[in-house]
C-alpha cells in the first residue's frame, strides 16, 4: 500500500514543482473522497493493536503548537475515549473540517481546519518547519486559512494536504496525510525519545489514519424505544423494568411513577428497578445490556440536566419513560460528617436537583 502511495505522491510532487503544468499533465492523487467535519485517529504503523487509538486534538495549552494526540482516559470506551460521536460535536477538540481544493491547472489537495478554533492545520515557517501548528494569514476567507482563492493556497503549499489511499475496503482509512510545501512531509506525532513532547505532532514517518464522519446536524430523540439521544451528550438508557431485572442478578427496591389519574408522570403500572448503595450503581451499568451495547455509565449531574434540558418539563414521558418525585442516581457524591454517602440525583419531571441518601433506592438511567 505504500509503495502505491510513495509513487503516486513522487509523480504529484513532480506536477506540484512543474510551473505551469497543464490538468492533463497532474497526476490527481485521489478523488475528493473528504468533505465534512471528522474525527481523525491516529494508527501507528508499529502497533498491531487499533482498538483504543489516540486521536489528533488541539490542546489549546499549548497554543498554535497545540496538535497534538490525545485519549480521553477518564471513558475508556467510545471514539477517543470521549464517548458517543454527538460528545465530540460539542467538545470540539477532535473534530477537523475537511475540505477538498483544486488548482485550476489541475493539482488537488485538502485543507484540514480545527472545529475547535477555526484554524488550519499548516507545515510553517515557509514549509521548513518539522512540526505542524495552527495558522490563518487572516479572517477574510477562513475557508481558505486567510489566502484569496483555492489557486493561491495550493501555490502556497503550506496549508494543502494530501490524503494517501488505503487498501482496506469498509472504512475510512488513509494511509498517510502529507503537507505539500517543499515536498511531501508525513504528519506523525513524537514519542517520547523524539526531543519533542509525547504525542506532539511532527513530520517525518507516517501514520496511518482513521477518519469518522462528524454528524453535522444531530436532532435529540428516541433512538430506539428504551434508548434517547441528546445531541453532544450521548444515549440514556431507560430503567430497566422488574420484568427483565433478571439478567442483572443484582438486588434491587421497585419503583414505579407518582400515580396520577391521567397518568401525568407515565404508567405507574410499570415498576423499574432502583437501586441502593455506592458500589451497586456503577455495576448496575457495567452489566447493563441495553441496545446491545456493553459500555454504559453513570451519568453525571450536568449529563442528565442536559438530558431533562433536552426534554424539560416532564416530556420525556412522551417517550415512554417514567417521571416524578424520584431523583436518578449520578456518579458525583459526597459522605456526609455520618459517614453515609450521598449522592446527587436530578428529577426528570422538573429537572431539579437532590442529595440521596445510598441506603435508599432509586432508579437510574445510565449513558454511552
Amino acid at each position: 500500500m505504500r509503495f502505491q502511495l510513495l509513487a503516486t505522491v513522487l509523480a504529484y510532487a513532480a506536477a506540484f514543482a512543474t510551473s505551469g503544468a497543464s490538468a492533463s499533465e497532474v497526476e490527481p492523487y485521489q478523488d475528493a473522497a473528504y468533505n465534512g467535519s471528522y474525527v481523525i485517529e491516529v494508527l501507528p504503523n508499529n502497533t498491531v493493536d487499533h482498538s483504543q487509538p489516540k486521536c489528533m486534538i488541539v490542546d489549546p495549552a499549548q497554543g498554535a503548537y497545540g496538535v497534538r494526540t490525545h485519549r480521553w482516559t477518564s471513558i475508556p470506551t467510545g471514539l477517543c475515549g470521549l464517548g458517543h460521536i454527538t460528545a465530540h460535536t460539542e467538545n470540539k477538540q477532535a473534530v477537523w473540517d475537511i475540505t477538498p481544493v483544486q488548482h485550476t491547472d489541475g493539482r488537488k489537495a485538502y485543507v484540514i481546519r480545527s472545529r475547535f478554533n477555526g484554524q488550519c492545520l499548516i507545515r510553517s515557517n515557509n514549509g521548513q518547519d518539522n512540526t505542524a501548528r495552527l495558522f490563518s494569514w487572516n479572517a477574510t476567507n477562513p475557508a481558505l486559512c486567510g489566502w484569496g482563492n483555492e489557486d493561491a493556497l495550493i501555490d502556497n503549499g503550506q496549508a494543502a494536504w494530501v490524503l494517501g489511499d488505503s487498501a482496506v475496503v469498509g472504512e475510512n482509512l488513509v494511509s498517510s496525510i502529507g503537507a505539500l510545501r517543499n515536498g511531501i512531509a508525513y504528519l506523525s506525532f513524537a514519542s517520547n525519545n523524539n526531543g519533542l513532547r509525547a504525542g506532539q505532532t511532527m513530520l517525518a514517518v507516517d501514520h496511518e489514519f482513521r477518519l469518522t464522519r462528524v454528524p453535522e446536524t444531530c436532532t435529540s430523540h428516541a433512538l430506539q424505544p428504551d434508548i434517547i439521544r441528546v445531541c453532544g451528550v450521548g444515549d440514556f438508557s431507560k430503567p430497566v423494568t422488574v420484568r427483565d431485572s433478571a439478567y442483572l442478578n443484582m438486588d434491587f427496591a421497585p419503583w414505579n411513577a407518582t400515580a396520577s389519574t391521567d397518568n401525568f408522570y407515565g404508567d405507574w403500572s410499570v415498576h423499574y428497578m432502583a437501586i441502593r448503595d455506592k458500589a451497586a450503581a456503577p455495576v448496575y451499568c457495567s452489566r447493563l445490556r441495553t441496545g446491545n451495547f456493553s459500555d454504559w455509565r453513570l451519568p453525571t449531574r450536568a449529563e442528565l440536566r442536559k438530558l431533562y434540558a433536552a426534554f424539560p418539563n416532564n416530556k420525556i414521558r412522551d417517550f415512554g419513560w417514567a417521571t416524578g418525585y424520584r431523583g436518578h442516581w449520578t456518579s458525583e457524591g459526597f459522605t456526609d460528617q455520618f459517614g453515609r454517602y450521598n449522592f446527587y440525583s436530578v428529577r426528570f419531571f422538573d429537572g431539579s436537583e437532590g442529595q440521596e441518601w445510598d441506603a435508599n433506592p432509586y432508579p437510574i438511567s445510565c449513558i454511552r
